[in-house]
């Protein structure tokens, strides 16, 4: 034992070292013990054993029992975990019995008299040390310890001065198998002539000519596994400067007591302190692995009814300071302790509760807060959420968890994520390195209260998790944001000190907010950036998740219910480019909205996303899913095609071209239909009475699969009419526009080839009747929300305007249509047009109606590409009939 003792706490005098046993040798209390003489039964073996309490009734586990006496000695023995020792085989007499109890544990008087003439059973109590105080000699270094097992060295040898140091604890501050230390170690000096009194302080600056004391914490650990810790040494200097933290990694390791020579797994950590020092921290878990078994980590679980077509509702907790290890988290219940008021109030309104299951999150806060977004992440996809939407609300790191799973995967899943009191530009008290010192002796005290886990460490607004974040902001019109503002006054005395802290903190970082709920400030809760932000006037950080609070949540629910967070844009005056698209309603109230490919200054645009979509329905914004033609939003085609005579020599060239396209089209493996429509050639369809058989219309050939479009145009496709200069491409188009079977939902291209100008209102035909009622401004206001109109003409304006008809060129220009000139030949190369990349630009956009009513349906359909902005106007719908919207004036 006394080599013991020289190898863990150095070389001392032997007084030192006897007075130190001394000190810390326990003895007995006994319990129902008579102290007259026993007496004798005359047996030649008798036994000896008891258990060893503390005086609140703990077992004391490694007590080390001593006894001397009639005869030779027997050998020590130690208690076990719950306390017990047993001796056997004692010859009756008269011992002399000692304990030597580990560090933090002591009794008196230190040793008894018990006579065993026959077999006794001993209940002794021992106390618990809760706090110890020693001054150090110069030139020596000595351990004090505490009962829940910490320690602390202080190595004086290499100093001129004694050091005095005081150990205290604060037990139950929640922290597991580590404990916290609420009042700190205290390490003062005195001078070469005056040992230091209990109690005194002398300064020493961190920087100036102070002795460094070097200073060793063990902590006591049942095992070195998932038990990694940091020490926190708080350092007081001169007067009127602000205090520094020092931080000392650790290590696992095996600690030996210095009293019963018993080793076992302890977490070390080794720092040099200037004298003046104060420990707040003597250690905590910086991470601990839950075991491989242990499933109640992260989970997901019903806060009410599940199912019936409701949208999920998923609250998120936020950082839990006093649960740093899987025990004391594991019986954590956000449920009831977080949201316990919310959730009743959700579940316990109609409207609500009708609308949304709830659902709850609970993570580990000490881990990494992307660890819990990926865990959503996982959740939304196994469960099926990502089409119909989820709402997030999320209570101050809980905000951060549904922040992350945005920047990780995207808005589709999320409708709205609803944020109180979330630290989204991070908290200054998340770097507990630069705590302001004005605030009063209580800080030395919040070691309960903070810890540098991976978790806390993403709250820090300089830290990579916050920063990242930052560069993420696309999804802010779904992101609703609460703070509170609660004032020192109003706040319980635990937030007070945190308030003044952070007061201090943005003071003296110069932000001009300094506006707080004691926990996060004002300007990080509630950024510019979010669709709503929104003070609650008087609340702190706790009351954020109840109260009233909970009532303006429950408001907000209401319109995400029905809308995605935010306020419409106005409507546009005048389209900036031509915008056409179809509008299909399914009995379910289900919406597919497919755009043809946006066109500006000639040039298809490409790569378009969501974020150039708005949907707005009856004035409420709207959440909707967005597909390609690659993920198989169907395209029809329609060839308004000039059969005239005039067309021969190119007819030819024009069929050979069309049927290469149509084939390509198909190869591409794209969802398309074909079909079309001839005019002023052989055909036979009359479109108004008295019009002369020049100038009919056909063949024609309704929406079909490629092959069987292919086999018409071969078979059909000969140029033998006409009558005059124009040709009757507007009628065609009106035709097909009204005739064919347009599928709901698809985009609609037509592809109009002709050799000369078009017939318009007031022309007759030949001379023979009334060719159309049509002009460029009626097909264009006709066809145009729905349509894109490609033309293939030649390339004289002459030519195209000849005999007084209208310039088909317009066509495409009207609806952002492209144009390509037809050779003499008709050699025309169709791919050219670009018109099977652009059918590849088409997007279908999918969402909900807020109504069961087809006459209150009112969408607006806005799409923005570099600040330019046009819109399929707002209007009543006639899904049967016809699925055209009228768009805004051009």
């Amino acid at each position: 034992m006394r080599q013991s003792m020289l190898r863990e706490g150095g070389t001392r005098g032997l007084r030192r070292g006897w007075r130190a046993a001394a000190m810390i040798a326990a003895a007995l209390l006994i319990a129902g013990c008579d102290d007259g003489p026993v007496s004798p039964r005359g047996p030649s073996q008798v036994s000896f054993s008891g258990t060893v309490r503390t005086q609140e009734g703990r077992p004391v586990p490694d007590v080390s029992v001593h006894l001397a006496g009639s005869g030779a000695a027997p050998a020590d023995v130690i208690t076990d975990a719950e306390g017990r020792f047993s001796y056997t085989g004692l010859k009756p007499g008269d011992y002399r019995m000692r304990l030597l109890p580990p560090f933090g544990y002591e009794a008196t008087p230190a040793e008894r008299t018990v006579e065993l003439k026959a077999d006794v059973t001993l209940d002794v109590s021992l106390r618990a040390v809760r706090d110890s105080t020693v001054t150090i000699a110069a030139g020596t270094r000595d351990t004090v310890g505490v009962a829940s097992g910490t320690y602390v060295m202080v190595d004086a040898s290499a100093l001129a001065t004694p050091v005095r140091v005081g150990l205290a604890e604060a037990p139950g501050t929640g922290f597991g198998e580590l404990s916290v230390l609420g009042t700190p170690v205290v390490i003062t000096a005195g001078t070469a002539d005056a040992p230091a009194p209990s109690g005194s302080r002398a300064r020493f600056a961190v920087a100036g000519s102070g002795p460094l004391v070097p200073v060793t914490v063990w902590q006591r650990v049942p095992t070195c596994t998932g038990s990694s810790v940091q020490l926190a040494f708080r350092v007081d200097p001169e007067a009127g400067s602000d205090p520094v933290f020092i931080y000392a990694q650790s290590e696992c390791t095996t600690w030996t007591d210095p009293t019963t020579g018993r080793s076992g797994s302890a977490v070390r950590g080794t720092a040099s302190v200037p004298a003046g020092s104060r420990l707040p921290l003597a250690a905590f878990y910086r991470d601990a692995e839950c075991t491989a078994g242990d499933t109640r980590r992260l989970t997901l679980a019903p806060g009410s009814t599940e199912g019936g077509g409701r949208i999920p509702l998923i609250v998120i907790h936020g950082w839990q300071p006093d649960r740093l290890d899987c025990a004391s988290f594991n019986r954590f219940h956000p449920e009831t302790e977080t949201f316990g008021d919310f959730i009743t109030q959700v579940n316990s309104t109609p409207d609500l509760a009708s609308r949304y299951s709830v659902y709850v999150l609970r993570y580990p806060t000490f881990q990494p807060v992307g660890v819990a977004s990926e865990y959503l992440h996982q959740q939304i996809e196994a469960r099926g959420w990502r089409t119909g939407g989820v709402v997030l609300v999320g209570h101050s790191m809980g905000g951060l968890v549904g922040r992350g799973y945005l920047a990780g995967h995207g808005g589709d899943a999320v409708r709205a994520l609803i944020t109180l009191g979330t630290p989204h530009e991070g908290s200054p008290l998340a770097d507990v390195r630069s705590m302001p010192s004005r605030c009063g002796s209580g800080l030395a005290r919040l070691g309960d209260r903070f810890a540098t886990t991976p978790g806390m460490a993403d709250l820090s607004p300089g830290g990579p998790f916050i920063t990242s974040l930052r560069g993420h902001t696309e999804h802010g019109t779904r992101v609703l944001t609460l703070a509170g503002d609660a004032s020192i006054g109003v706040l319980p005395p635990g937030l007070t000190l945190s308030r003044c802290m952070l007061t201090g903190l943005l003071e003296e970082l110069g932000v001009a907010d300094r506006r707080t709920d004691a926990v996060v400030p004002v300007a990080s809760a509630i950024p510019a950036w979010t669709g709503v932000q929104h003070l609650m006037t008087g609340e702190d950080h706790n009351d954020l998740t109840a109260g009233t609070a909970a009532t303006r949540v429950r408001f907000m629910l209401r319109q995400v219910a029905r809308c995605v967070p935010g306020t419409p844009p106005a409507p546009v005056a005048a389209n900036a480019f031509p915008l056409s698209g179809s509008v299909a309603r399914q009995d379910s109230g289900r919406i597919d909205v497919v755009l043809n490919p946006i066109v500006i200054d000639g040039k298809p645009v490409a790569g378009l996303t969501k974020d150039n979509f708005t949907i707005v329905e009856n004035d409420c914004l709207k959440f909707f899913d967005i597909t390609t033609s690659e993920g198989n939003v169907g395209v029809d085609v329609v060839f308004i095609q000039d059969l005239s005579g005039s067309m021969s020599g190119a007819i030819t060239g024009v069929r050979n071209s069309v049927l290469a396209f149509a084939a390509d089209l198909r190869d591409r493996g794209l969802n398309v239909r074909l079909g079309s429509v001839g005019f002023s050639g052989g055909g036979t369809i009359v479109t108004h009475p008295g019009m002369g058989t020049c100038e009919r219309l056909g063949p024609a050939l309704d929406l079909a699969a490629p092959n069987a479009f292919l086999d018409h145009v071969r078979a059909s496709w000969t140029a033998t009419g006409g009558c005059d200069g124009p040709e009757n491409g507007l009628e065609a188009i009106k035709y097909a526009h009204e005739r064919m079977s347009w599928r709901p939902g698809a985009a609609r291209v037509y592809i109009v080839i002709t050799d000369i100008s078009m017939h318009h209102a007031g022309d007759t035909c030949n001379g023979a009747g009334r060719c159309t009622d049509q002009t460029i401004r009626s097909i264009v206001d006709l066809v145009g929300s729905t349509s894109t109109i490609q033309v293939v003409a030649p390339t004289a304006a002459s030519t195209r305007t000849s005999g007084g008809g209208v310039d088909p060129w317009l066509l495409a220009d009207g609806t952002g249509g492209s144009k390509l000139v037809l050779p003499a030949n008709g050699s025309v190369n169709l791919l050219t047009l670009g018109i099977a990349e652009r059918i590849a630009q088409t997007v279908r956009l999918t969402f909900t109606s807020t109504t069961d009513l087809r006459a209150a349906h009112r969408p607006r359909i806005r799409v923005t590409v570099g600040g330019a902005v046009a819109e399929i106007a707002p209007g009543l719908i006639s899904y049967d009939i016809d699925p055209s919207l009228a768009r805004a004036p051009r």
